[in-house]
């Protein structure tokens, strides 16, 4: 009889340990943005609050409970499904589920133009850094590689990504604070030879960016390939910026 005991209360502890370690299925509800009323309370008032930004994921978290990720102006706070705050707990997964972006735009961003600064020995030649027989012809230059030259534009946020596009020759590169701004690296080509180009970076929204690249170019054929760099402030991680190209006949 205690035998059959002991196997009965095993089964059970071991049934209790198996529920507590499942995950909870999305917080058993189908849709947390109007089945939580501690959530949807929050929803409502963010949608009445001026000048803000917010972005929810829910995620799985590493002792796989389902929770809530609510980003706020750039300060994160961890939710379970019942609206307590998670002091501190690391995240296996997360899928943004709503957003807000309320502010006055469109504004136009100021940035810096980053160049790279080269002293040529020899300005005739096509390929920066050798000549046709493979011997230096320049001395303390830096030129841009990798470029497809489609008009295309490359978010660039750390040394490790900018060493993929610079290459240098007995120099180094200008430095950039990663840790304070983003570089912008445009690039194309114009059907004819370039005369003038003009750039102007805008924000229509709290998220979205736009560089715009005016280019007038002359009705002879040449090299009309172009690249455009630029320092603006760090951009967030849900940042998202588009080229937007006009090329003018003379």
């Amino acid at each position: 009889m205690k035998n059959i005991y002991f196997i009965l209360l095993a089964i059970c502890l071991m049934g209790t340990a198996c529920k507590e370690n499942e995950p909870t299925e999305k917080c058993n509800i189908n849709n947390p943005l109007t089945d939580l009323p501690w959530l949807k309370e929050k929803i409502e008032e963010f949608q009445n609050t001026p000048d803000i930004m917010v972005f929810i994921y829910q995620c799985v978290f590493e002792n796989e409970e389902i929770g809530f990720l609510v980003k706020k102006d750039g300060k994160e706070t961890l939710y379970n499904c019942k609206g307590e705050i998670y002091s501190e707990q690391d995240i296996v997964s997360k899928e943004l589920i709503w957003e807000i972006v309320l502010g006055n735009y469109p504004v136009e961003v100021p940035f810096t133009r980053y160049s790279l600064d080269n002293h040529w020995i020899d300005e005739g030649r096509n390929d920066p850094g050798f000549d046709a027989g493979g011997d230096k012809f320049c001395e303390l230059c830096c030129w841009w590689t990798n470029l497809n030259y489609n008009n295309s534009i490359i978010i660039i946020n750390s040394e490790e990504e900018l060493k993929k596009y610079i290459n240098c020759s007995n120099t180094n590169y200008p430095e950039i604070d990663f840790s304070k701004h983003t570089l912008l690296l445009a690039n194309g080509r114009s059907p004819n030879t370039i005369y003038e180009l003009s750039k102007h970076l805008l924000q229509p929204s709290k998220n979205k960016y736009r560089l715009d690249i005016e280019i007038r170019q002359t009705d002879s054929n040449g090299d009309g390939s172009w690249v455009v760099a630029l320092i603006a402030n760090k951009l967030s991680e849900e940042s998202n910026v588009e080229l937007d190209v006009t090329i003018i006949e003379n």
